[in-house]
């Protein structure tokens, strides 16, 4: 949190989408041993690329100061492009904003730094899964061999090993477990982009039982949010 502990580190700013260790230096040099107060107070200090603020709004690092995140992607957008470094207010315009959702908090958490503060993020989803007919680890696991099912989870492992022959194995978590999932070639190459840029995936998929592991072999991938929003 912008607004907690003095002890950061710039290699923890890494989690937060397009962060690397220099742009973590940054801030924590613009911070030094005080604490930033406001969104304008933090944008004047680091003078980061308005893109990078609102992937930190969206991590929810900027979360203490008392406005929603909405809100804050508000006032950011009427901040002047340049700050110039002078002690100067700037009027924010008021307007009454939609509040976040859980799901939507915990999407864009996700969505910028790989994990979410809040509940899982599939929790959120859930009474949409149902509604949908999206089966959970635990559902999965109680599926018969050859059955074709709806799953999804929060991808957390990719591996593509070289002996593998273009195969590619995923595992996905929801808040019960884990969910193991095979990609042929054929269906990677048609949904790599999904597979690489969605944190979220629903898979739809043939059941595969083996020495007592669940499995699903996967004939479909998509955004999560595609499906359930």
């Amino acid at each position: 949190m912008l607004h907690g502990s003095r002890g950061w580190h710039p290699d923890g700013l890494q989690l937060c989408k397009n962060f690397n260790t220099e742009i973590g230096q940054r801030i924590v040099d613009a911070r030094g041993d005080r604490l930033f107060t406001h969104l304008e107070d933090f944008c004047r200090c680091t003078r980061l690329p308005c893109h990078l603020v609102e992937n930190v709004i969206a991590a929810s690092a900027m979360d203490g100061w008392g406005q929603s995140r909405r809100e804050l992607f508000w006032a950011l957008g009427l901040l002047p492009k340049t700050l110039t470094g002078l002690d100067l207010s700037f009027p924010i315009e008021s307007v009454t904003l939609p509040v976040l959702t859980d799901h939507e908090q915990a999407s864009m958490e996700v969505a910028m730094t790989g994990l979410s503060t809040c509940a899982h993020p599939m929790q959120t989803y859930r009474p949409m899964h149902q509604q949908h007919i999206i089966l959970s680890s635990i559902d999965l696991s109680m599926c018969p061999a050859g059955k074709q099912v709806r799953t999804a989870g929060l991808a957390v492992i990719h591996q593509a090993p070289p002996t593998a022959k273009g195969y590619r194995f995923l595992t996905l978590e929801d808040e019960f477990g884990f969910i193991n999932v095979i990609v042929r070639p054929k269906v990677y190459a048609q949904f790599r982009l999904v597979v690489r840029e969605q944190p979220l995936l629903l898979v739809i998929g043939e059941v595969q039982h083996e020495s007592g592991v669940t499995n699903l072999v996967a004939s479909q991938l998509h955004p999560l949010a595609q499906f359930v929003t």
